[in-house]
C-alpha cells in the first residue's frame, strides 16, 4: 500500500473548533508529511419562503453560508499552528453544498485522491443498522479510501495498533486485503512510534452446527482440532515477514466481532483496523458486518481498509443545495 500523501478530514460542525478527529489528523499529517484538509458539506435545506421577508435570493444564501463554514474552517486551521518543534502542516480548507454528508465526503476523498479519511464518530448506539442508514457505517460501506473513525479523545501516545486479519478469506474477502490491513497498520503504529499487534478469529465449530446424541461428540472434537490446525498454519503464514512478535499474535477461536473487541480491549488498543468489502441487498442483512458490529463494541478508533479494486457506486456529481418550498409545520 502506498504512503499516506493526503488526509481529508470530515468536520460535522466548524463552529464547534477543532474535534479529536481533527487533532489526530493533524498529529499523522505532521509525521507523515502528508496534506491536510478540513471539509465540510453543508446539508441543511435553503427554505424558499424565509426568503420572501428578506433581500437575500437563495444564491446569496448559499454563497454567505459557504463563506461562513469557511471562515469557521479557517479558524480551526489556524488553531493547528505548530508549536516548539512541531512540523509546520500543508493545510487546506473546503466548504460546500452537498447531501447526504457521507456522499459529500466520499465525493470530495474522490476529488482531492485523499489516501485517507477521518471523521468524528456520531455519539450514540448505531441501532437497527440493517435498516436504517447511518453516516458512519454509510462512510465506512462507500468510500474507496482508508477511514479512520475517531472514538477516542486523547491524541495518541506509542499507541497500540491492533490489525485484525482473515487469512481463511471467509464471506468472499479479496486474498490481498490482508496485505494492505496490515501494510496500513504497521505504516501507522510505525509513524505513531506504536506497536503492532495482529489477531485472526476463526470458529473451530462452524456457526449453526450444535453436538448433538445421535452423532459422536469425538467427530465435533476432530472438527474442532482440524479446523485449528489450519487456521494456525494460515496465521503463521500470514505473519511472515510483518515483524510482528509471536506475544502479540492472537488466534481466538470466536466469532470475528467477539474475538476482535476482546483482544482490542484485552491489550488496550487504540486503534484497530479492519477490512471491509460492500454488499447490499439481502445477503448483507443476512450475513451482516464485522466492521458493522464493532462500531457498537470499540470505545477505541477504528480503522477500515478496502481493497485495492473497490470502486464506490456515490456519483461524482455533487447534489447541490436543497431547495425546499416551506418550513416544515411547527408542530403544537
Amino acid at each position: 500500500m502506498r504512503s499516506i500523501r493526503r488526509i481529508l478530514v470530515s468536520i460535522k460542525d466548524p463552529a464547534s473548533g477543532p474535534t479529536a478527529a481533527v487533532k489526530k489528523a493533524a498529529q499523522l499529517a505532521r509525521l507523515t508529511g502528508a496534506r491536510l484538509e478540513l471539509f465540510h458539506a453543508i446539508t441543511t435545506p435553503i427554505y424558499l419562503d424565509s426568503c420572501i421577508y428578506c433581500d437575500w435570493s437563495p444564491t446569496d444564501a448559499k454563497r454567505d453560508a459557504v463563506r461562513r463554514r469557511a471562515e469557521e474552517l479557517e479558524r480551526i486551521a489556524q488553531s493547528l499552528s505548530p508549536r516548539g518543534r512541531q512540523r509546520p502542516l500543508s493545510i487546506g480548507v473546503h466548504a460546500t453544498w452537498d447531501y447526504p454528508s457521507y456522499a459529500a465526503v466520499v465525493r470530495r476523498a474522490q476529488a482531492v485522491r485523499a489516501d485517507l479519511v477521518v471523521a468524528d464518530r456520531h455519539a450514540g448506539r448505531h441501532l437497527a443498522r440493517t435498516v436504517m442508514h447511518f453516516a458512519d457505517w454509510e462512510l465506512l460501506r462507500l468510500c474507496p479510501a482508508a477511514v479512520l473513525l475517531v472514538g477516542q479523545e486523547s491524541e495518541y501516545r506509542h499507541p497500540a495498533v491492533l490489525t485484525a486479519v482473515d487469512p481463511s478469506h471467509q464471506w468472499e474477502k479479496p486474498a490481498r486485503l490482508d496485505d494492505r490491513i496490515l501494510s496500513l497498520g504497521a505504516m501507522i503504529s510505525t509513524a505513531l512510534h506504536g506497536r503492532l499487534h495482529a489477531v485472526h478469529a476463526y470458529e473451530a465449530i462452524p456457526l449453526g452446527i450444535y453436538p448433538n446424541e445421535i452423532v459422536d461428540p469425538s467427530l465435533y472434537q476432530e472438527v474442532a482440532d482440524r479446523r485449528r490446525t489450519t487456521a494456525t498454519a494460515q496465521f503463521k503464514r500470514a505473519m511472515r515477514g510483518t515483524g510482528i512478535h509471536p506475544s502479540r499474535q492472537y488466534l481466538v477461536d470466536a466469532p470475528a466481532a467477539l474475538a476482535i473487541a476482546k483482544v482490542a480491549k484485552d491489550i488496550h488498543a487504540n486503534i484497530v483496523v479492519l477490512g471491509a468489502v460492500s454488499r447490499s441487498g439481502l445477503n448483507r442483512l443476512i450475513i451482516g458486518s464485522t466492521a458493522e458490529m464493532l462500531l457498537d463494541r470499540l470505545n477505541c478508533d477504528l480503522l477500515i481498509v478496502k481493497p485495492a479494486r473497490f470502486r464506490t457506486r456515490i456519483a461524482r456529481a455533487q447534489a447541490g443545495a436543497r431547495i425546499v418550498p416551506a418550513l416544515p409545520p411547527i408542530m403544537m
